[in-house]
């Protein structure tokens, strides 16, 4: 669920974007791909207060009940869920990029799955 809203949520940002720019070079929209990613992955501030501030209530407002009565507090942070996740294979982190990649097949976002997968 938290890799459909990073999807939705960067493909509104590349949509956006593009609307600005109005050019067809690759180079912006792969620098927004990292940028985007380094915040909702990476080990910062602005990493928790995006987690706290855009991905819960996202996941709050569209999986109606998807978070327990515990991860729904607002004290709660779930971006540990992903930081703590780790299975023989790979942790959290990479398991949501490669979700994310997964999700994003369609032909007109080749270029973000492949800078993510």
């Amino acid at each position: 669920m938290c890799a459909r809203v990073v999807k939705n949520k960067l493909r509104t940002l590349l949509r956006n974007r593009m609307k600005q720019l109005k050019v067809p070079l690759e180079d912006p929209y792969r620098r927004l791909v990292v940028e985007y990613l380094n915040v909702v992955l990476g080990h910062s501030e602005q990493s928790e207060q995006y987690w706290e501030r855009k991905i819960k209530p996202a996941l709050q407002s569209i999986f109606i009940d998807a978070l327990s009565d515990i991860e729904a507090k607002a004290s709660y942070n779930l971006k540990s869920l992903i930081s703590t996740f780790e299975s023989d294979v790979m942790d959290g982190r990479l398991f949501v990029r490669r979700r994310t990649a997964a999700l994003l097949h369609c032909a007109r976002c080749a270029l973000v799955a492949s800078v993510i997968g």
